[in-house]
């Protein structure tokens, strides 16, 4: 048991390794725009989870309708039931 979760800690410092190198070589562009009008709040997430040791890393929208695909995953290696909600 103790090599297998190794081998999952491994794998997601790789993971999150990889993940800095593309943030930092390719920096956010921000773009101005005209004011619109509108209202909308000072905070907001894409999406909220349960529990504190899940993160979610990205999500993207199904290739074969519409349906979203969320990836996420548990940051202290232990089994969790989560629910994840969205305001869309």
């Amino acid at each position: 048991m103790a090599t297998y979760h190794a081998l999952i800690c491994s794998k997601l410092v790789e993971y999150l390794d990889e993940m800095f190198r593309i943030q930092a070589n390719n920096p956010l562009i921000p773009v101005l725009s005209e004011s619109k009008k509108g209202k909308l709040p000072g905070e907001k997430s894409f999406f909220e989870v349960s529990t504190d040791n899940v993160i979610v890393s990205t999500f993207k929208k199904c290739e074969d309708d519409n349906n979203v695909v969320v990836r996420a995953y548990d940051i202290e290696g232990k089994d969790s039931k989560v629910n994840i909600n969205s305001f869309f």
